[in-house]
């Protein structure tokens, strides 16, 4: 929580990831403040922050909030995900 409110810093160059991103962010809790403003900020300018990358997934990239969502920059959609190994 202290990296996503901007508290505490990430050293520069690293790879965050943060799984299941409608667990922290959605339509119902967008209007807390620290979400609004602080998470907001921080998915904004991870760029410029840190200078690594930013990976984040979810169910549905429609249950993420919109303000959010515009701001990440691309999306791979996994459907009908299948083993693709020979070996079961």
């Amino acid at each position: 929580k202290d990296i996503l409110i901007l508290d505490r810093r990430i050293p520069e160059y690293s790879v965050v990831l943060i799984d299941e991103l409608t667990a922290i962010v959605n339509q119902y809790n967008w209007n807390i403040d620290e979400v609004k403003y602080h998470l907001n900020e921080f998915i904004q300018f991870f760029r410029h922050y840190v200078g690594g990358y930013l990976i984040v997934n979810a169910q549905s990239e429609s249950e993420i909030v919109k303000q959010v969502r515009t701001k990440l920059n691309s999306y791979f959609r996994c459907f009908n995900f299948q083993k693709f190994l020979l070996l079961q």
